[in-house]
């Protein structure tokens, strides 16, 4: 009997920390999180200096974001902050000078992320690695002008970094790659969300997350 009020009280416990409005101490952690975020993507993007560098960060930002974010998940039990941290995560790209396409695909991917993890309850470990890896898709709007608006894309480079280095990353990015962004970031996401579940595991389970 004692052993299931014990369980039961976890239960609601759990419970109480999933759903329900957004308080100021989760828009903090968005905040924080979103930040370490941040620095991990530009840490990846000065790697651009090096052209076959530029497409792999669609490789690099979902591994290596995977574990912060994934930290970040035992955290976003409520409707809405994985969403806001993808979305704000595409704005500060737009104001580095990526495009506006990132603001669209973080709002996109972070939507269908979050209602990833809600048919999960917020509990189910494996829907946390889906969605972090569906969320991962956003990186791919930093690449959608290199194909939607080729020339204008690549004039930046050309005066910065000179004509070989912009023929190499053409070499690199025919048109008929970008589906395929889509799904290196995704698998990429996977990876980098099983890395982050297993270095916090302990997190997931106090967080009632299996």
């Amino acid at each position: 009997m004692a052993t299931n009020e014990v369980a039961q009280g976890a239960e609601a416990q759990s419970t109480q920390r999933t759903g329900g409005k957004l308080k100021p101490k989760d828009l903090i952690t968005v905040g924080v999180f979103t930040a370490i975020y941040f620095v991990i993507t530009s840490a990846i993007g000065m790697l651009g200096v090096i052209p076959i560098c530029v497409p792999m960060a669609a490789i690099l930002v979902p591994l290596i974001g995977g574990i912060p974010l994934m930290l970040f998940i035992t955290k976003a039990r409520k409707f809405g902050m994985l969403l806001i941290l993808s979305t704000l995560e595409g704005i500060l790209m737009f104001l580095t000078g990526m495009g506006y396409f990132s603001i669209a695909t973080g709002f996109i991917f972070g939507l269908v992320a979050e209602f990833i993890l809600k048919s999960g309850n917020w509990a189910s470990s494996k829907k946390s690695v889906i969605a972090y890896a569906v969320q991962s898709m956003w990186v791919v709007g930093n690449f959608i002008p290199m194909f939607a608006i080729r020339d204008a894309y690549f004039a930046p480079y050309l005066s910065k970094f000179g004509e070989e280095y912009v023929s190499v990353l053409m070499s690199l990015t025919p048109p008929w790659t970008l589906p395929l962004f889509f799904v290196v970031s995704f698998v990429s996401g996977v990876i980098g969300g099983l890395i982050g579940r297993k270095l916090y595991r302990k997190h997931f389970e106090r967080a009632g997350i299996a």
